[in-house]
């Protein structure tokens, strides 16, 4: 009876999967059908736009670097205030490493790819996903309120004091003394371990305050982009930026699509197309794409070549006990964090 049962829980969790393969392959390609269609309708105007400038390409490659870099000093701040000590280089290799499983189906590989990396450089593995989540989470969240505040900078019919009350009202929910209970709850009745002591409001406000200026610097860097391809308004330059980020939102959202490959390019042609024209829209979404890819690229592979050739970061006295077991061969990292962290 036992047996059965199992076996009947096991077929059911197959063709769940299964289904759930169906339904995201299914929403992929209806996604790149839509952008399929956009790019063959507008093929002779796409035609006629010019090369992309690189004067204004390398511009927006070296802010858009310091955004990557504003990011990594998030997280290392935050390590900083779970005990661990780690250099800006490190923390580039520890972020933008597993950020490279956005790129495979399903976008849960960078969570084990993460503990594992983080596991090697002698991060615990509970102290891992801490600092995991609260970047997703205060990434998400803050490029959201900055990309809503630009894009609704450039609507007239869009009062400033809900934007205001907007922002205060999700920035309070994304506050640690509410965060960290919610989250809490949720383990607790996944039955998992509870996760430690939320950072403290300056910690908070300052990783907050680094991401926001990340985000600035990359909707100038994508505004960069767009001025590499056609001429933009000033007037416009808030409401492409806040396009941008709210477009890598989209794409963050759309769990079927990975790096959010198509989901992205729909948001950015249907935002751009009435500010540059449907040709130049679709060629700056394009260009954004390969232009953001490479780079990550470029970051990824610098920080795996920071994290083999750098030492273990130092940690603080109250998490000397949880290192004195670390692993310290590649044999030595058993992959159950991770595993429990997909589930």
């Amino acid at each position: 009876m036992h047996t059965a049962a199992s076996h009947k829980r096991k077929l059911a969790i197959r063709v769940n999967t299964r289904a759930r393969r169906v339904v995201k392959s299914v929403l992929c390609l209806a996604v790149a059908t839509c952008v399929g269609l956009q790019v063959s309708a507008q093929w002779t105007t796409i035609r006629l736009v010019e090369t992309p400038r690189l004067g204004w390409l390398a511009i927006a490659s070296m802010s858009c670097i310091m955004a990557f870099l504003a990011q990594a000093l998030g997280l290392k701040v935050l390590l900083s205030s779970n005990g661990i000590r780690a250099s800006l280089a490190t923390s580039v290799g520890l972020f933008f490493v597993p950020a490279l499983g956005k790129y495979v189906p399903g976008k849960m590989w960078a969570i084990p790819a993460g503990i594992y990396l983080y596991r090697r450089a002698g991060v615990p593995s509970d102290i891992a996903l801490i600092c995991m989540s609260l970047m997703m989470i205060l990434g998400f969240v803050c490029a959201t309120l900055v990309g809503v505040c630009l894009a609704a900078s450039g609507i007239v019919a869009v009062s400033p004091v809900y934007v205001l009350v907007s922002v205060l009202s999700v920035a309070i929910a994304c506050s640690p003394p509410v965060l960290y209970p919610a989250i809490n709850a949720v383990l607790t009745r996944c039955g998992r371990k509870s996760i430690g002591n939320p950072p403290s409001l300056s910690t908070y406000l300052s990783v907050n305050a680094i991401l926001a200026v990340g985000f600035l610097l990359y909707g100038a860097a994508f505004v960069c982009v767009v001025c590499s391809v056609t001429e933009l308004s000033g007037s416009h330059v808030p409401q492409v930026a806040g396009l941008a980020l709210l477009a890598q939102i989209g794409g963050i959202l759309a769990f079927f699509a990975p790096a959010g490959i198509g989901v992205r390019e729909g948001i950015l042609i249907a935002g751009l197309r009435p500010l540059i024209g449907p040709g130049p829209a679709i060629v700056v979404t394009g260009v954004a794409r390969l232009w953001q890819t490479a780079l990550e690229l470029i970051m990824a592979a610098i920080g795996w070549w920071i994290l083999r050739r750098a030492g273990k970061p130092s940690v603080a006295d109250r998490y000397g006990s949880q290192l004195s077991g670390a692993a310290t061969s590649r044999d030595d990292f058993p992959c159950q964090a991770a595993e429990s962290a997909c589930e």
